[in-house]
């Protein structure tokens, strides 16, 4: 039997540390531990999570809690990250249609 390589690789600063372990220790539990490609793509995923605000302590809490295989962003966070989309367009709009009639009372 072949024995497995194993990358190693340091843990970025941003992501917390007792979540990552909690997280990649949950999956071992569940008997799914992640591939070192898997590790790649998730601290990708992550990333991606930081630089829209997501709080990643709570990314991989969600998860070890749900027993998930995959991360997510939070569902409280994304539904107010979509309000606050909705309510900035819904804004903008008011604002051109306020300059338009300004625009055309003068």
């Amino acid at each position: 039997m072949t024995k497995k390589k194993t990358i190693e690789f340091e843990l970025p600063g941003w992501i917390p540390e007792d979540a990552w372990h909690g997280y990649i220790e949950m999956r071992k539990e569940i008997k799914k531990p992640p591939t070192d490609y898997a590790v790649t793509l998730l601290l990708k995923k992550l990333g991606s999570f930081k630089e829209k605000g997501h709080e990643l302590e709570a990314v991989l809490e969600q998860s070890i809690i749900n027993n998930w295989v995959d991360v997510y962003p939070p569902k409280l966070q994304s539904r107010m990250a979509q309000a606050s989309q909705d309510m900035s367009r819904a804004a903008q709009t008011t604002i051109a249609n306020l300059q338009q009639y300004l625009e055309n009372e003068s």
